[in-house]
């Protein structure tokens, strides 16, 4: 089975382009489009989440 998903719309978030819609097909008998309404990068994360000990 083949799968594809498909990125379109970009948008700048915080200097880095992000795709805002998604179209998923191969899985379904018909594609599946997913649009995002908001987007934030690392919103309220601690940095000591990413620490390696």
């Amino acid at each position: 089975m083949t799968v594809t998903n498909d990125m379109m719309d970009y948008k700048e978030t915080d200097g880095v382009l992000f795709p805002q819609t998604l179209m998923i097909g191969g899985i379904f008998p018909v594609p599946v489009k997913v649009e995002l309404n908001s987007f934030k990068l690392n919103s309220g994360l601690d940095n000591a989440l990413f620490s390696i000990q």
